[in-house]
């Protein structure tokens, strides 16, 4: 019911690196937007819908709200990685440098005395070069935990843009993970990403509003609920915390 939140604004990159806060404020005014759509829908419905249908429907645009969230997540914190990268381009460099050593010495037998780091441009990386090295295919950068966002800022982050990412912690990067599973469930409707939500959900470390406590698991239609209930001690349902998370998430990326 939910239309999606819309590609993500990309800088002249022939007149100026991109902007990695400018990315992040235009995916939280999208979001801001995607939730009030939501409330908007679901106010209609509870008013307008047969007695019948109502809740099957409440449900049912509460979960396509929160599938058209992550989905613009992943390719917010693509563009936010690739943008970062172009705007300080040092780490990344490093990465390239290492790779292309190792290939000249293992692949091609170029003695390592004579391959020079000076042969990789460390100056500047185009946003075209950027993506082609972190997004090949053109599906997203994508970062399925928090220990895959640790290895990507290890490998490819430089200065504040680094900080920002490592101050992400397992409990607050939970969002992404669950939000992540949860949309996988709904989506391929398999027992395997049922399986996965229903074990990685109940873990420690992920935040209490979007924990799952029941003891028996959760079959696609209790997820849909999942994502309409309202959790204890809160005042918003599953699916406007997690509009409240995301947003969150990328205002912890948003540097001085």
């Amino acid at each position: 019911m939910t239309e999606g939140l819309g590609p993500t604004v990309r800088q002249d990159e022939r007149v100026k690196k991109a902007d990695p806060n400018a990315v992040v404020d235009a995916f939280r005014a999208r979001v801001a937007e995607s939730l009030a759509d939501w409330e908007a829908i679901d106010q209609a419905v509870k008013l307008h819908s047969a007695p019948a249908d109502t809740l099957r429907l409440r449900r049912r645009a509460a979960s396509d709200s929160f599938l058209a969230l992550v989905i613009s997540w992943e390719s917010f914190f693509s563009s936010w990685i690739v943008a970062a990268v172009n705007r300080a381009p040092e780490q990344a460099a490093d990465t390239l440098a290492a790779q292309l050593t190792v290939h000249a010495t293992t692949k091609l037998n170029i003695p390592a005395a004579v391959v020079s780091k000076s042969l990789l441009a460390t100056s500047h990386l185009s946003l075209d070069a950027v993506r082609t090295i972190l997004d090949s295919k053109g599906y997203n950068t994508t970062v399925r935990d928090h220990k895959e966002l640790g290895e990507l800022s290890n490998a490819w982050l430089t200065g504040p843009y680094k900080v920002a990412a490592d101050s992400l912690t397992q409990h607050g990067f939970s969002p992404a993970l669950v939000g992540r599973l949860v949309r996988n469930a709904l989506a391929h409707e398999s027992e395997a990403a049922l399986k996965e939500v229903n074990k990685r959900a109940r873990g420690g470390f992920v935040k209490k509003a979007l924990r799952v406590t029941r003891i028996r698991d959760l079959d696609l239609r209790s997820w849909r609920g999942y994502l309409f209930q309202t959790p204890d001690g809160e005042s918003h349902k599953r699916v406007a915390i997690f509009h409240q998370e995301f947003s969150d998430l990328a205002a912890a990326l948003r540097v001085p």
